[in-house]
């Protein structure tokens, strides 16, 4: 019997076609509803770089639990995925309706400066907005003042950073990915980004936690 249990091949066959039938659901729902599947696919890739971020900080910092996980982080970047995700596709169809879907040196170029530098720090601005409203409503403290000064302090080095990423992208987007790949390939490459963006918003905020302690310091 548990030979016929283990060596089944019709049952072996009902789990695959369980499962292409699951995947060609997904398949079917993705084609009918693209915008809910960039949205979908876009917050799944920012939780799982929060995760891997999180547990390259544990690994990193000895004497950290691996039970305790910074679950409000996970939600205000999974929240923020959502809200930023359709101004991000909205601003790609203005950049093609606005410049045209060129591919020469000049169109992508023009498209280069006013996505990289104009566009990207108003999101990165709002980003760091958004959290301190975040932050202030699940922590019950005011964190919108310190949000205006991350804008002051840290705008610029995570702009920088970010460039470094972002700027080859968005050549590779306006002159080779199709329309319909664009959010895609801003995803892929957003997963590698949100890890390293991810350590890099632990990082500042350990510096000012730091700050915070060697004032209270002082003045005690």
């Amino acid at each position: 019997t548990e030979r016929l249990l283990q060596h089944n091949p019709h049952r072996e066959m009902t789990v695959k076609q369980f499962e292409a039938s699951m995947l060609d659901s997904v398949m079917d729902w993705a084609a009918a509803n693209p915008k809910h599947a960039e949205l979908a696919m876009a917050t799944t890739i920012v939780v799982v770089a929060n995760f891997l971020a999180q547990a390259i900080v544990k690994m990193k910092k000895s004497g950290q639990s691996w039970l305790s996980w910074d679950f409000l982080a996970i939600l205000r970047m999974a929240s923020w995925c959502i809200i930023s995700t359709p101004i991000v596709s909205i601003w790609l169809q203005t950049l093609t309706r606005t410049f045209g879907e060129g591919a020469d040196a000049l169109t992508v170029g023009v498209k280069l400066v006013v996505d990289q530098f104009l566009f990207g720090p108003a999101m990165l601005s709002g980003f760091f907005l958004y959290s301190g409203i975040f932050d202030s409503v699940t922590k019950l403290t005011d964190c919108i003042t310190p949000a205006f000064g991350k804008i002051r302090n840290d705008l610029l080095p995570a702009q920088r950073a970010g460039w470094a990423v972002w700027i080859p992208t968005a050549i590779l987007n306006f002159s080779v990915v199709p329309d319909h790949l664009k959010i895609l390939w801003i995803n892929f490459v957003g997963l590698f980004w949100n890890i390293g963006f991810a350590l890099m918003l632990s990082e500042m905020e350990d510096s000012e936690e730091g700050d915070a302690r060697k004032t209270k310091a002082k003045l005690s």
